[in-house]
């Protein structure tokens, strides 16, 4: 049975026919109209498909008594594998360690046990979409799936004369306060296991028809097309630490690493896809994306029939309203949202207490500005058709140990890589307000 990332492997094969065909001399634009609505059926099955493997890694992972990772998307990975083939690949993840893949390299020796076998799992897959770990230590996409393990408990005995059968338990390590990110969970498409350069053939302009006299000849109509492209765009970083941590760290300082390079990961691809500025290489993101509509605000305040502009604006632009739409803000527009009333004397405000705006869904995330950039604080607020919204990945992330670099200061170094991309289907899919003031 197909998953949803088969199907949308099928669908690109099938665009990529589509753009062969407009290519020709002679486009066959019956052909091509027949292949537009093999699309269609895909988008609903697809549609499908992500929330029935949504709803079964939550099943599963609440089976396991563990929560869904951050990375876990609908339509991201393969189908739930059978319980039997998950205990075992969790087993193996379970077991493998940063820091133990880190002595190996640093002693010179080859790895071995699960850190062996999970870099293998890493090479595989970037082999798949043509790619190759550049590091000495690989984490593959799948294994960024799932979350950390449950701290492990570590007891030391006090050092004082009488106390040594004493035991001091640790509790598990309380976790940063950080950016819960919101663009996958509204509904991004993000297509995995890329191989090179993506382009997705797009419909510019559609046919136009004419009303003519009875032996009139009638006029030819061309509809063109254009594209739109997912480039993969180096995301990378590292991060020093000293050698006596790793030894004395009275919580899993490994697993710690790797929770901490998953969740900036995945914090800072959710950032740019919505504000990246697109400079050097740096991924655009949707709000400076040219031609994306501007809702004016009353008085810097998103009133109820500001609120109402932004569904209007989408409709307008035939922005297809099959529930994917929703708006987005950083947590201060909420709570002014929550505080706006709707009207004078009914009680009610423009966010009702199901969290819905204007009878549509709201997204929180902070990655969105609250000052305008420049200190105004005036914050953005986004409305979409969020499954508009392309977001590319090659392969998982890649991770090089250095034990050279800093070795005079006794600090080893973690070099991360990751490749990844933005776009939208169409600017007209999303408008933005960018001069509210709350309070």
């Amino acid at each position: 049975m197909k998953n949803s990332q088969d199907l949308k492997n099928q669908k690109l094969d099938i665009l990529k026919q589509i753009e062969k065909m407009a290519e020709g001399k002679e486009p066959d634009f019956k052909a091509i109209e027949k292949l537009q609505a093999e699309i269609k059926d895909l988008d609903k099955m697809i549609a499908i498909k992500m929330e029935i493997e949504a709803a079964t890694a939550e099943r599963m992972a609440a089976e396991k008594k563990i929560s869904p990772a951050a990375n876990v998307h609908p339509g991201g990975g393969d189908d739930p594998t059978p319980d039997s083939e998950e205990k075992a690949e969790m087993k193996l993840f379970a077991e493998f360690s940063i820091y133990k893949s880190l002595q190996q390299i640093k002693s010179k020796e080859a790895l071995s046990g699960a850190e062996k076998e999970v870099f293998q799992i890493a090479q595989k897959e970037a082999a798949l979409v043509g790619l190759e770990i550049i590091g000495n230590i690989g984490i593959p996409q799948k294994m960024i799936r799932y979350p950390g393990l449950e701290a492990r408990r570590k007891i030391v005995t006090v050092g004082v004369e009488g106390t040594n059968i004493v035991e001091t338990t640790f509790g598990p390590k309380i976790p940063l306060l950080e950016i819960d990110p919101a663009v996958i969970r509204a509904g991004a498409r993000v297509f995995t296991g890329l191989n090179g350069d993506v382009q997705f053939p797009r419909n510019a302009t559609g046919a136009d028809l004419n009303w003519e006299g009875e032996v009139d000849p009638a006029q030819e109509t061309t509809p063109t097309y254009d594209n739109i492209k997912l480039i993969p765009n180096r995301l990378a970083g590292f991060i020093d630490y000293s050698i006596q941590s790793g030894i004395q760290s009275n919580f899993d300082l490994e697993a710690d690493l790797r929770e901490r390079l998953s969740r900036a990961y995945s914090i800072e691809w959710d950032r740019v896809a919505l504000v990246g500025s697109g400079i050097g290489n740096e991924p655009l993101g949707i709000v400076n994306f040219v031609g994306i509509g501007t809702i004016p605000t009353d008085s810097n305040k998103v009133t109820w029939t500001v609120a109402l502009q932004f569904p209007g604006a989408l409709n307008q632009a035939n922005v297809p309203a099959d529930g994917a739409q929703a708006y987005m803000a950083a947590a201060i527009v909420k709570a002014d949202l929550m505080a706006q009333p709707k009207d004078t004397g009914s009680g009610l405000f423009v966010m009702n207490d199901a969290g819905m705006v204007a009878g549509m869904p709201f997204h929180m995330d902070n990655n969105l500005p609250i000052d305008g950039g420049t200190g105004n604080n005036e914050a953005t607020m986004i409305y979409g058709r969020w499954n508009s919204l392309y977001l590319g990945q090659w392969g998982g992330f890649s991770i090089l140990f250095d034990p050279y670099t800093q070795a005079v200061n006794g600090t080893n170094r973690l070099v991360l890589n990751a490749y990844l991309d933005v776009q939208v289907e169409h600017v007209e899919a999303f408008a933005i307000a960018e001069d509210i003031i709350p309070g």
